[in-house]
């Protein structure tokens, strides 16, 4: 099957490089989605929408924003 966008292995999208292509899968609503399987800086193996990740809506495997979220949570210390 040709597909209108090819997606070459080892592109990076922010901090995911792409692997494999995986079977399309069909959304609950009934469109059919391609999907990309990833690997992230941290080592961890992702699978994507191909559009998500093009987008930029999909930039890591998540581990990214928990690092931010860890770093955003810590106080100042200095309230008094």
């Amino acid at each position: 099957m040709k597909t209108a966008n090819p997606i070459t292995k080892g592109q990076t999208y922010g901090y995911a490089t792409v692997v494999d292509e995986l079977p399309r899968r069909r959304m609950p609503c009934g469109s059919v989605k391609r999907m990309i399987q990833c690997r992230c800086v941290c080592g961890k193996v992702f699978s994507v929408q191909l559009n998500n990740l093009r987008s930029g809506s999909v930039k890591s495997c998540g581990c990214i924003r928990n690092a931010f979220l860890r770093t955003a949570s810590l106080r100042h210390g200095m309230s008094h």
